[in-house]
């Protein structure tokens, strides 16, 4: 089976792994590395600075 542009561009630059799915040989297993868990972390980071009202809805606990 084919994988996408999008996931071969990753798998190239490093962040994710892909490999072959052993019970049946037509499906892939993608995955992360260390270096792709680190530049989401950095990108969360970002975009939660950058507009935080988006997301004090998810932080904010309900009042009892």
């Amino acid at each position: 089976m084919q994988i996408s542009p999008l996931l071969q561009r990753l798998v190239a630059g490093g962040p994710v792994t892909v490999k072959p799915y052993e019970c049946d040989r037509r499906e892939r297993l993608a995955g992360m590395v260390d270096k792709g868990w680190d530049i989401l972390r950095r990108t969360l980071m970002v975009v939660e600075n950058t507009n935080p009202r988006v997301f004090e809805s998810l932080y904010r606990r309900p009042k009892p």
